[in-house]
């Protein structure tokens, strides 16, 4: 069902999802156990995340089996969209097998019971770089470095 070498890395914010997803009543026995593999198997991170890694909210560029590459977000929808094109799931198979990934890394799918390989082609942007870029590492953030960003009010 999910595969990943070698294991995915996830930032903490997006374990945290995840563990809220954990308690949403709606979510399938299918997508928990999932859930739980990924939290089990992936090596979170309380620091800087590798800019090549899948976080929630990142763009990417990947390919399912023999398929030409998608580009999509990585979003955490608590309702499905209907038909929606560059909107990948968080909480569907496909969503959580690319949660985690490297550039290069590749998953295995069993969908509707025939194995399909999903692979990370790219990693297009992604927000913790982006927050890396404009306020620093995360140990200057914890430091103070936010605090001194805004001025205070008076």
């Amino acid at each position: 069902m999910l595969a990943a070498h070698p294991p995915a890395i996830l930032a903490a914010e997006d374990a945290s999802v995840l563990h809220t997803i954990l308690d949403d009543p709606l979510v399938s026995h299918r997508i928990r156990s999932t859930i739980r593999r990924k939290l089990t198997e992936a090596h979170a991170v309380t620091t800087e995340v590798p800019g090549d890694v899948v976080t929630i909210n990142s763009r990417i560029s990947f390919r399912l089996g023999d398929g030409v590459p998608i580009s999509a977000f990585l979003v955490d929808l608590v309702h499905p969209l209907r038909a929606f094109q560059g909107i990948i799931p968080l909480r569907s198979e496909i969503g959580l097998s690319l949660l985690g990934l490297r550039e290069g890394n590749c998953a295995i799918l069993d969908l509707r019971k025939v194995p399909a390989v999903l692979v990370l082609k790219r990693v297009l942007h992604q927000p913790q770089r982006q927050i890396q870029a404009i306020f620093g590492p995360t140990d200057s953030r914890a430091s103070g470095a936010i605090s001194k960003a805004y001025p205070p009010i008076s």
